[in-house]
């Protein structure tokens, strides 16, 4: 849908990262000079619930909200939308599409959906969708509607879609009749193709496909073609080497695509198609193929590509065989040993083996089967317990365990992950209560959070309301989030990191080194403790030194936090023994103790002499010195680019600041075409008003050598359009009248920018919705969709202009009447709906009769008062 795609397990005990789509980024937010008031999520939350509890419900067909999170979780649907999935309540309507967007698409519709989406919004740039599905109501009846989506931001960065949707004839979602089909596709040359990769797009490679499969005496093979890891490989390379990649990819597959007289197809990002005839294709020789471009632009043998294919059979559709190769191509990239795979109905069995096991898990949850276990977290001198660790235990009546990896990712993957966490946190919440009122010694505790909980739900609001109300100190819970869940997104964890640590509660990264782990991510998130995996340390006798170097490289990156770091994992005396030379005072693990109910642990920490009691506290061994870094057998120069991320040296002279060297990492960030010429004065490529700021900055580095100095700055690209880096400089030395400084950067330009109304129904809908908007003490109206453009044969801004200065109203009958603006008073000041009717000089000079409908929007904090439509009478 509009969620990033699935990536492999990172975990294996608690938590493996859910299966999700690609990572889509918005298009580029336009620079604006107008200062944004910013709330707290608290302070969103309260105004998108005003907003959306008095949307006016006497639109056409209906309207719904949702996050653009990787669970779609739905935020508002109106009246309309219950009733045309035919539900009575919020409830029930929430229950019958698991609460997601994905819940409400009909399943056989649903990657359909989700690529013509991508197609249209990511792909291209563009903030609005088009698109149309199945849906199945709560009776089991199935319904064709058409939806328009609109991606809308809000102040603290996160995004939402914004749904028209309205039921249409089953005729017009079937699409184009018999005897159309040429038409439409006609020949090859004439198709739409996507200027980097000379393929052409989804639609047109589907309709091409149907024409191939209509020749029943060829069997056909479909290959689905995803690059693994694409993301990251443009990270490290750079976006140019990955557009030369794609685009090398393209030339290879239309070449194959040639000779083989089959279709290739381009569907954005890193997703290709191709079909073939089936006869002798060697899939294992197209792997070899791409592979070799890969590797070819500098690539480590990681980003392999994935391969999923399925056989065509009987009269089976481009969609479903499409979606088949897909489905397979997608265990191919969680397969690390296989990167071809075939369709079989094994997966589909597989998927419904995880509609059982969901099934199952939510009668555990109401049977008590579900527990937690506790692991200590000990001082690594003396073995005393200094606080613990919450796992989630299944344990089935017969006394068998289901194991946590077996069912941890399917609940993320399909969205009850939120069900799990919450229930295991308020169980370990009333725990820690029960302990108390002992008279045990109060340890503290850390649970898991997922990513899924991260972006579905307000989780430090959560935690508050369960320390409030089982009357628990705050430093009793210990948050722990895993790694993987900083990459996705770091605004939005960044402030809930930030949210928790405000409320007092101490804040751990987990699997810390698991991932791309980074000097800079460690500042920016400000967690209080590091978790370290122990794995690495049971590497085989060959990779073991290996191992230990990773470990100490992870270990120094905390040690220039200050962070205390606990290893968990642990086994052996030796791994033990060897933690301690490194420094580390807090491990958990198996050398210690193996997780145990809870009253095993009650009964362990009854006795004082098995407690430490004052806390995670850091002291480092030794001091820590930067020319460890220069130390080629522990570090290697992709990890230093991650350790140290974008980073440039500067040199000052007088008014003049000149690059001299630069990382990998800032080269790919300032992404500038004229690169090279921009190390020499790099203050010519700013605006005037910004010079003086940025010499002033370089200063207060030079006098604060402890702290350095930093700020926003803004630079000019070719095109005109300008980019904003967060730069913090660092004093080094000085030689002569020159002056070097360190400098960490990076690039905000994104960060900005308010979301825009939803223009996309001016489109589609009959009617047009003005809203009265109410700022800086003044009244006025705008004009967010025109459905009647053409029969009041105005366009939607005139409309606009003429109804701001009352132009419009000399075109009304009687002449004069400013019937819009009085039934808009009349809403805003009484509260109430209302609504009136009036005539108009249509387009073609004729008599138009309307009905405007007003609806009033109680959002003190925001700037919508009134929201009219108006139709024809």
């Amino acid at each position: 849908m509009r969620t990033p795609r699935p990536c492999s397990p990172a975990r294996t005990q608690r938590c493996m990262r859910r299966s999700a789509p690609i990572k889509r980024s918005a298009p580029a937010k336009k620079k604006s000079n107008t200062k944004v008031q910013a709330f707290s999520q608290k302070e969103l939350h309260s105004m998108n619930q005003a907003f959306f509890e008095r949307f006016p419900v006497n639109l056409p067909g209906g309207f719904f909200v949702y996050r653009t999170n990787e669970e779609e979780n739905l935020c508002f649907a109106d009246k309309n939308v219950i009733n045309l999935f035919g539900c009575g309540t919020l409830e029930e309507f929430r229950e019958l599409t698991h609460n997601s967007f994905r819940g409400m698409v009909h399943p056989q519709d649903v990657d359909r959906v989700e690529r013509e989406i991508r197609e249209q919004t990511f792909d291209r740039g563009e903030r609005h969708d088009y698109v149309y599905y199945r849906i199945v109501t709560r009776q089991g009846e199935v319904r064709y509607v058409e939806d328009f989506g609109h991606l809308v931001y809000d102040t603290a960065g996160d995004s939402f879609f914004y749904v028209y949707i309205g039921e249409i004839e089953e005729k017009a979602y079937q699409g184009i009749g018999p005897g159309e089909w040429e038409a439409r596709v006609g020949s090859l040359h004439t198709l739409k193709r996507n200027p980097l990769t000379g393929l052409v797009y989804e639609n047109d490679f589907y309709a091409s496909c149907e024409l191939n499969l209509s020749d029943i005496r060829t069997n056909w093979l479909m290959l689905a073609i995803d690059l693994k890891h694409f993301k990251l490989f443009n990270e490290w390379y750079g976006r140019d080497a990955g557009d030369h990649v794609l685009a090398a990819v393209g030339k290879e597959l239309s070449q194959i695509a040639e000779t083989h007289d089959g279709v290739a197809g381009y569907f954005g990002g890193d997703d290709f198609a191709l079909l073939v005839p089936a006869g002798y294709f060697d899939t294992d020789d197209l792997l070899e193929r791409i592979h070799n471009i890969v590797i070819s632009n500098g690539a480590s043998i990681g980003f392999l590509p994935a391969i999923g294919a399925s056989y065509s059979y009987g009269n089976t559709s481009a969609y479903t065989l499409y979606d088949q190769a897909s489905l397979a191509a997608q265990e191919a990239k969680n397969d690390n040993m296989a990167s071809v795979k075939f369709f079989s109905q094994a997966m589909v069995r597989r998927q419904e083996e995880d509609y059982r096991l969901i099934s199952d898990f939510k009668a555990a949850l109401e049977n008590g089967e579900i527990t937690f276990y506790l692991q200590p977290q000990c001082r690594s001198l003396n073995g005393r317990i200094v606080g613990a660790e919450a796992l989630t235990r299944w344990i089935k009546p017969d006394g068998r365990s289901v194991p946590p990896i077996s069912f941890i990712s399917t609940l993320e993957r399909y969205s009850f992950i939120a069900d799990l966490d919450k229930y295991i946190w308020e169980e370990v919440c009333k725990w820690i209560r029960k302990i108390q009122d002992a008279g045990l010694p109060v340890i503290p505790v850390s649970v898991n959070i997922s990513p899924v909980d991260i972006f579905t739900m307000d989780v430090p609001e959560f935690f508050g309301k369960l320390v409030d109300r089982y009357q628990i100190p705050v430093s009793s819970v210990k948050i722990e989030i895993t790694e993987s869940a900083y990459g996705e997104e770091s605004e939005k964890v960044r402030s809930t990191v930030q949210e928790f640590r405000n409320m007092g509660f101490v804040v751990l990264m987990d699997d810390f080194g698991s991932g791309f782990s980074s000097l800079n991510m460690l500042r920016e998130l400000n967690v209080d403790i590091i978790k370290l995996d122990a794995y690495f340390l049971r590497l085989e006798k060959n990779n073991e030194r290996k191992g230990m170097h990773i470990i100490e490289s992870v270990v120094n990156m905390a040690k220039t936090m200050a962070m205390p770091v606990i290893v968990e994992g642990v086994e052996t005396k030796e791994q033990r023994e060897y933690l301690m030379g490194l420094g580390i005072r807090y491990i958990q693990g198996y050398y210690f103790y193996k997780p145990m109910p809870p009253p095993e642990l009650e009964a362990l920490i009854s006795d004082a002499d098995n407690v430490d009691l004052s806390g995670f506290v850091f002291q480092a061994n030794e001091e820590f010195k930067i020319r460890e870094f220069l130390n080629d057998t522990v570090y290697s120069d992709s990890m230093l680019n991650n350790i140290i991320g974008p980073a440039a040296i500067y040199a000052q002279h007088g008014e003049d600041i000149d690059i001299i060297r630069f990382n990998q990492q800032f080269y790919q960030t300032v992404n500038a075409q004229d690169f090279s010429q921009r190390l020499l004065s790099i203050q010519k490529y700013m605006p005037e008003a910004e010079v003086q700021e940025l010499i002033h900055t370089v200063n207060r580095a030079y006098d604060d050598r402890l702290n350095g100095a930093g700020g926003v700055f803004t630079f000019t690209n070719i095109d005109g359009s300008a980019a904003r880096f967060l730069i913090h400089f660092y004093y080094l030395n000085e030689d002569g009248e020159m002056r070097r400084f360190y400098g960490s950067v990076r690039n905000v330009t994104e960060i900005t920018n308010l979301h825009r109304h939803m223009e996309l129904l001016s489109r589609f809908t009959s009617r047009t919705v003005i809203f009265l908007l109410y700022r800086e003490g003044k009244y006025f109206f705008e004009v967010t969709a025109h459905g009647l453009a053409a029969a009041m044969g105005i366009s939607r801004q005139q409309l606009e202009e003429e109804l701001n200065n009352e132009e419009f109203y000399k075109r009304l009958i009687p002449l004069g009447e400013s019937v819009l603006w009085k039934i808009a008073q009349r809403c805003a000041e009484s509260r109430e709906s209302d609504s009136a009717r009036f005539s108009m000089e249509g387009a073609d000079g004729a008599k138009l009769d309307l009905i405007v409908d007003a609806d009033y929007v109680d959002d003190e904090l925001g700037d919508v008062r009134c929201i009219m439509s108006m139709r024809k009478a």
